[in-house]
């Protein structure tokens, strides 16, 4: 049997060997051609070999797998030792410089003042592409010089949000301008589904019945008169007005019984309106004349007046 350590040992090389794979199967191939930015793909890389630990000595025995046409053939003939990492990145670079966009500093300037948030532009996208605009004028810009160009680029109502908060980071960047986007999203989706809910307006016009007066909502194409329009009329001239209808839409009326009394349908006043009627020639007994002091008449039909 193998010694504990001996296999200990193995498991190790294992386990860094299937680290090193993962590193370089993560790493996108570079093929040389002047669309392909060698410091971008050199940043990347170093950022995936220190997540993996990958050590120089490895980097530079397997990252000839990673090159093709052009860059391929490059490295074939320059198969140098390179003592480290950054030799190799250096002379990697000088052979296929970057694009001149990433090279002139006054290029580089006016591109990131010139950049501006596009109208449906994300907070996020803008973001990542100016500060890929700032890595390369100034790797070490300062967070407050990166914010100040990053706020100045928004467009004008995020940018009315955000002045007033003096952020000092683009973190703080980020969180802020992310929640006013987020605030701004949810109104415009309300204000978009209060405008396509189209709410009919209420009408109303007032229905008689001989003893209230009954308010129903109506359709507008269906609105009469309002109340304030309709003619005021007394309790004799809704009675004779009902007795004036025709006979068939009586018929197709009821009362509150179900049908109409016998009086109602030959054309005569009703109890309601007999009673009516009763009470008032009531009041008439209580009338007291000023001429003789008797009840029941007034002074202008007095028998004494008269007789003078």
């Amino acid at each position: 049997t193998l010694p504990v350590q001996t296999t200990d040992n193995q498991q190790a090389k294992l386990i860094m060997g299937d680290a090193i794979n993962r590193a370089f199967d993560s790493i996108k191939s570079f093929h040389g051609t002047s669309q392909d930015n060698s410091r971008d793909w050199c940043d990347r890389a170093e950022i995936i070999f220190d997540a993996f630990n990958v050590n120089d000595a490895d980097r530079l025995s397997r990252i000839g797998i990673k090159l093709e046409d052009a860059a391929f053939d490059w490295y074939r003939d320059n198969q140098r030792p390179y003592g480290t990492w950054m030799v190799f990145r250096q002379t990697f670079e000088r052979a296929f410089p970057p694009p001149e966009r990433t090279q002139n500093p006054h290029l580089l300037a006016e591109q990131i003042n010139q950049r501006k948030q596009g109208s449906d532009e994300s907070v996020h996208d803008y973001y990542y592409a100016l500060d890929k605009l700032c890595r390369e004028y100034d790797p070490q810009m300062s967070a407050i010089d990166k914010t100040i160009k990053l706020v100045g680029g928004l467009r004008e109502e995020l940018k009315c949000k955000l002045l007033p908060l003096n952020v000092q980071t683009p973190e703080q960047f980020m969180i802020q301008a992310k929640n006013y986007e987020s605030s701004e999203k949810v109104m415009t989706h309300h204000r978009k589904q209060n405008g396509s809910m189209q709410l009919p307006e209420p009408t109303y016009k007032f229905e008689s019945n001989d003893y209230s007066m009954v308010a129903a909502s109506q359709p507008r194409e269906q609105f009469n008169l309002t109340y304030h329009q309709q003619p005021y009329r007394t309790h004799s001239e809704k009675f004779n007005h009902s007795l004036n209808r025709p006979v068939e839409n009586q018929q197709q009326q009821k009362t509150r019984n179900g049908t109409f009394s016998y009086q109602q349908q030959r054309g005569q006043p009703s109890r309601y309106y007999q009673q009516e009627n009763f009470n008032n020639n009531d009041n008439r007994n209580f009338q007291k004349c000023f001429r003789c002091g008797q009840t029941g008449h007034i002074q202008k039909y007095c028998r004494h007046h008269l007789n003078h």
